[in-house]
């Protein structure tokens, strides 16, 4: 790696995309949202924690960064852009910040974001991100205080034994919390039954098209389809709010591609989503 300016006059690396690496002591995101263990913001990059690991080994585990990381390991994150996945995280960054006087104990979702992501990967389990994140994702600027993983049957048993090693503790059968920031993350199995009764069961991860901005977050079709199914207040606003931001050419598109049983109900929340707009409410 190269060195470069690192803040406050402190020599420090820079990464391979020439960005400095800034922030020593901050939390930042092990396993990174861009390039492993590294998280961008803006044209500077926040270096991982200092670990200790055998030359070659992955970045695996969290800590806070005590001095430069000469010699890093950096690999890019699977079936994800920079930008794509810089996004999501920098949106729920920035919806922290701006909640904060309100919330000041919201949880750092943003951070552990890329942790999980890390974990999923090194467990090589299949799945997508659904949830507050994919809301955020596709547009609508909320809050979450979670991440919602939709996994195949048999990723709770493969996740298991990395989770000490990338900073996780299972809190229930079906539920991790992330040590550094206690942001919880829930497992969302296939084939076992959503929350409501006459939901039905969770879909296969694999089932649904993902984002085409990101590969590891379920697309806006599938987040419908598990959103109309789940029939919770919060969940059919989501549908209200993010169907505001869709014209009629890409609402007929993505009604296509919702399932046929659903679509009548998402043609009455796109009636209320062009009410609202109409009525000069906007998004809220």
């Amino acid at each position: 790696m190269r060195r470069g300016r690192a803040g406050l006059g402190n020599e420090g690396p820079m990464n391979e995309l020439g960005h400095e690496v800034l922030g020593y002591g901050e939390q930042v995101l092990v396993g990174g949202t861009a390039l492993r263990g590294v998280r961008h913001e803006g044209n500077v990059s926040v270096a991982p924690w200092r670990v200790k690991r055998a030359p070659g080994e992955p970045l695996a585990t969290a800590g806070r960064l005590s001095e430069p990381l000469d010699g890093a390991v950096f690999a890019p994150v699977s079936g994800a852009t920079l930008s794509s996945v810089d996004a999501t995280a920098d949106a729920l960054a920035r919806l922290r910040r701006f909640a904060r006087p309100m919330n000041p104990d919201l949880p750092q979702v943003d951070v552990a974001l890329g942790a999980v992501r890390a974990l999923l990967e090194h467990a090589g389990v299949g799945f997508k991100l659904v949830g507050g994140v994919a809301v955020v994702h596709h547009g609508y600027a909320r809050t979450t205080e979670d991440v919602d993983v939709l996994l195949e049957s048999d990723g709770p048993a493969r996740l298991r034994p990395a989770l000490s090693s990338h900073g996780f503790e299972a809190v229930g059968e079906l539920r991790l919390r992330h040590i550094p920031t206690g942001v919880r993350v829930d497992l969302l199995v296939a084939g076992s039954p959503m929350p409501r009764a006459g939901s039905g069961a969770y879909p296969s991860p694999d089932a649904l098209e993902a984002s085409p901005r990101d590969a590891a977050i379920v697309g806006l079709a599938g987040l419908f389809g598990l959103k109309l199914r789940a029939r919770r207040h919060r969940d059919l606003a989501d549908v209200v709010e993010l169907l505001k931001g869709l014209d009629e050419l890409r609402y007929t598109t993505v009604e296509s591609e919702v399932e046929r049983d659903l679509r009548p109900a998402l043609a009455d929340l796109r009636r209320d989503a062009l009410e609202e707009l109409a009525d000069g409410d906007g998004r809220t």
